[in-house]
């Protein structure tokens, strides 16, 4: 263990990295990898794991826990968030450490006995206190449905430390550095975009209300269970995450299309062009049949105008278009500026399809619905500019 992996005093990174994984969750294209983050507090009488990692890495954070433990015992693993990116390793660590307590709160031992028959668990509510010593006190923040039922966070009073669970998490494996001040966090900023879109825009609501329990709390560091540690740009990142949870952006616009034949390919090129022209300097067009979803939510979680289009497809909503659509939806999106236009060649109305699928969703959706018959002509390409127009208008340029 280096130095670069003690933080706070008594405080240990114990996580690994996997570059090995394709898709997190099955789902999101994960090029840069990703961290599971555990930490160790020694505290003058007793000892907290926080967190485990993902089953397939148990050897290698018990590896970790034993030199940090240097021959002492362990006495409590806390269970922030019961995903199996953190807590398959658990059953592991508890073969390897009898003798050791787990704690969780009553959400959390439902599912630790569900998932791995684990009994016995220390329960905790909101705000209970665990002490490891003479100013060494945990204690424990219930945050539910961030972004799961059992979720909490946990906190090393005396010290400032956050243990956040997946909150302020990002995509991105750890390159030798742990906490911030030590690495170049630019992509890992970026990685925070897309991964609190991706899994965690839903929730905007328990992020927020999580967000208040730590008002007025002085903390040092936070520490969660992917990616850095955030110290030196700890104020930022809570701000960011304030931020998305209300769906405040920047301006901008993501232009997100699917094509067959091109037409629609060029359509968003126009809407781009008229964009670029009418002042706005953040545009980014997204073509939905060859990018992962995950960077498409990445950028409109971080611009105010979306335009999406796309052909009919068997008389309804290009697949690809649909199931950004439904994210959208499923996500809860608010305060979007949203144009729309489609194609068909014997099967109209898809663009009324596309606008039923956001209905109830509280965005600027615009009444004009750009909708063109087999190739543009010069009428379609003139709506299409009114549109880009429109949504410049609406953005904070």
């Amino acid at each position: 263990m280096n130095n670069l992996n003690q933080f706070a005093g008594g405080v240990h990174y114990v996580g690994v990295n996997d570059r090995t994984t394709h898709l997190f969750e099955g789902l999101w294209l994960v090029p840069l990898g990703v961290s599971y983050n555990a930490y160790v507090v020694l505290g003058s009488e007793h000892t907290a794991l926080i967190d485990t990692v993902d089953a397939e890495h148990a050897t290698q954070l018990e590896l970790k826990l034993q030199a940090v433990l240097n021959g002492r015992k362990l006495d409590y693993i806390v269970v922030n968030h019961m995903e199996h990116d953190h807590s398959g390793a658990l059953p592991h660590i508890c073969r390897c450490h009898p003798e050791a307590t787990v704690v969780g709160n009553a959400k959390t031992a439902a599912m630790l006995d569900g998932y791995f028959g684990i009994k016995g668990v220390h329960t905790v509510a909101d705000t209970d206190t665990l002490s490891l010593g003479p100013d060494c006190t945990l204690q424990f923040h219930l945050t539910p449905m961030l972004h799961w039922p059992e979720t909490m966070m946990t906190r090393l009073v005396e010290q400032g430390v956050l243990f956040s669970g997946d909150a302020f998490g990002c995509f991105g494996a750890l390159n030798g550095a742990v906490v911030d001040r030590d690495m170049n966090t630019d992509a890992y900023r970026l990685e925070m975009y897309r991964y609190y879109a991706s899994i965690v825009a839903k929730y905007g609501v328990p992020v927020q209300t999580a967000l208040r329990k730590l008002d007025g709390v002085q903390l040092n560091y936070i520490c969660s269970t992917h990616g850095p540690v955030w110290h030196d740009q700890l104020a930022e990142v809570v701000q960011t995450y304030a931020d998305l949870a209300q769906w405040k952006a920047e301006p901008g616009v993501v232009v997100a299309y699917a094509s067959m034949h091109g037409n629609a390919t060029g359509m968003a090129e126009h809407i781009a062009g008229q964009l670029a022209a009418a002042g706005v300097r953040n545009v980014v067009l997204q073509d939905l049949n060859v990018t992962n979803l995950s960077y498409v939510l990445m950028n409109i979680a971080r611009y105010s105008g979306l335009v999406v289009g796309g052909p009919t497809y068997n008389t309804q909503i290009h697949p690809r278009v649909a199931a950004l659509l439904e994210a959208l939806k499923n996500s809860g999106m608010q305060r979007r500026v949203v144009g729309l236009f489609g194609g068909y060649t014997w099967s109209p109305g898809v663009t009324k399809k596309m606008a039923a699928a956001l209905d109830g969703l509280k965005i600027d959706l615009l009444d004009t619905l750009v909708e063109y018959k087999q190739t543009p002509t010069a009428a379609d390409l003139e709506a299409a500019t009114a549109l880009a127009q429109a949504i410049a208008g609406h953005i904070a340029l």
